[in-house]
Formats: C-alpha cells, structure tokens, sequence
C-alpha cells in the first residue's frame, strides 16, 4: 500500500510485492517484509521516501518478476507502462499484477 502527502510517499509492502521510486537517473527500491496479508501478517512498519514531481513508482507482484528493475519504461503514458512492463514479465500461470504512477509537477 502507499499514499503520497506532500513531497513524501508513505509505503508498506507485505508478502511477495515488488516496488521502486524512480527518479532521475537513480531508483530507490521500497522495501518489503514477508507475510499473507489476513493470515501471517507481521507487524508492519511505514517507511516514507521522498517522492517529487516527476518521479514515478512502480509495484509489481511476484507474477511479473523484474519488473520495477526494468529499465525500457517510458513514464509518458502510465497505463500503456503497465501494459509493456505485464507482457514482458508475466511468468506464466502465475497471477501477475503491475502498477505504474508518476507524480505530477
């Protein structure tokens, strides 16, 4: 889960979810701990990154291994990112979600 407030996104990631803050010419990776979401789920904790116009953030699931490490998304048109990062890195039969959002200026 995440939630943008001002120029910091709060983030909290459980289980086998990947993220990344993109920036310009770096990328910080969200950090996750393991758990199921409504069986083992551990005690959680917030982390906050800063997250400024033009950056861009991506979640991805264990279905869609690599993706937030790709490094051919254009941030230009977000869904259409989604849809490229899902059709590279589907694995499968694995269910497979990606999220792609770019803060705007």
């Amino acid at each position: 889960a995440a939630l943008v407030a001002g120029d910091t996104l709060a983030w909290i990631g459980v289980g086998n979810v990947e993220g990344v803050v993109r920036k310009a010419g770096a990328r910080e990776r969200l950090l996750t701990i393991g758990g199921i979401v409504g069986e083992r789920l551990p005690n959680v904790i917030v982390r906050d990154v800063p997250f400024l116009p033009g950056d861009a953030v991506i979640f991805a699931t264990d279905g869609a291994p690599g993706a937030v490490l790709d490094e051919t998304v254009r941030f230009d048109d977000v869904a259409g990112a989604a849809h490229a990062l899902l059709a590279r890195r589907a694995a499968g039969a694995d269910d497979a979600l990606v999220f792609v959002g770019v803060r705007d200026g």
